[in-house]
């Protein structure tokens, strides 16, 4: 919120995380075909890949990725947490 607003001329901000340690990985979706990593440092944070499952599984195989992606408080089950919605793995 602290970067707002965001609308015309005014993108959100993306943000780079390299060599993330990749913990937990999972598929969800109908077609399993959305990806989400699963951070647990001294928070857990999910990192959301919409249509992003294939290739976010290939990078497991690394254990460390490059992340950049943008940040979202995702409401759930009536309960608000941090997420990151990934743009791009490298």
């Amino acid at each position: 919120n602290l970067l707002e607003p965001f609308g015309h001329q005014n993108e959100e901000c993306l943000f780079l995380t390299r060599n993330a340690k990749l913990n937990i990985f999972k598929k969800f979706g109908k077609n399993n075909n959305h990806g989400k990593y699963i951070f647990n440092n001294n928070k857990k944070i999910e990192a959301i890949g919409w249509n992003m499952a294939e290739i976010m599984e290939k990078h497991m195989l690394k254990k460390k990725v490059d992340i950049i992606y943008k940040l979202e408080n995702n409401y759930f089950n009536g309960k608000y947490s941090p997420r990151m919605l990934i743009v791009d793995l490298d």
